[in-house]
């Protein structure tokens, strides 16, 4: 039977005025339920859900016991961040402490949170240590989403194939697949993809 008990800084502060931010400390919260009977003891203020992000180290939240051997098999917490943001870890122990490290912003990289995300990241979101892309927007490849598709390609992973008759055989555009320069010789539409009258 393990007793849940969480302290967790997800905090709005700088730590040690450097580095990744905690950016949960004095988020809203919530749990599952209250530890029995605090009403009758008038206890339930000190296991409270928001002790866990509140910033004191030596208090901490709790429910009740769970387990194979308890009443409860499960329980849940949560902390609302208030909108999207990069994570850089999370860590809930039971009977211990953790934290969530990350960027208060999102769009930007490393220890500092000052470098920013790749230009063609999908949203300008990145991992939060080495800045690779958790997606590239449309016509752009690679880790760093620093490459165009390849000639005959374009759109979101590049994954539309270019239908049209591009003038001089060029390639149509990476990202739209309309053909930059114009239509070959009897080919008309915004692909190029519509056969003109002769």
């Amino acid at each position: 039977m393990h007793t849940l008990v969480f302290l967790i800084h997800v905090a709005v502060g700088l730590i040690s005025s450097s580095g990744y931010q905690i950016i949960s400390q004095n988020k809203e919260t919530d749990q599952a339920k209250e530890v029995p009977k605090c009403q009758e003891t008038g206890t339930c203020q000190q296991y409270q859900s928001s002790r866990a992000v509140d910033g004191y180290i030596n208090r901490c939240t709790r429910t009740a016991p769970i387990g194979t051997l308890a009443p409860d098999k499960w329980t849940w917490w949560y902390v609302d961040l208030e909108k999207v943001l990069s994570i850089y870890s999370i860590e809930i122990q039971f009977k211990g402490y953790g934290e969530q490290n990350g960027c208060r912003e999102s769009g930007v990289y490393g220890y500092n949170c000052d470098v920013p995300c790749p230009n063609n990241c999908q949203e300008l979101r990145c991992d939060i240590v080495n800045g690779t892309c958790l997606g590239c927007t449309a016509g752009w490849v690679g880790e760093f989403c620093n490459e165009s598709c390849p000639a005959g390609y374009y759109g979101l992973r590049c994954g539309s194939t270019c239908t049209g008759h591009c003038s001089d055989n060029l390639s149509c555009n990476h990202i739209t697949g309309q053909c930059d320069y114009g239509c070959g010789n009897g080919w008309t539409g915004t692909h190029c993809n519509t056969l003109g009258s002769v």
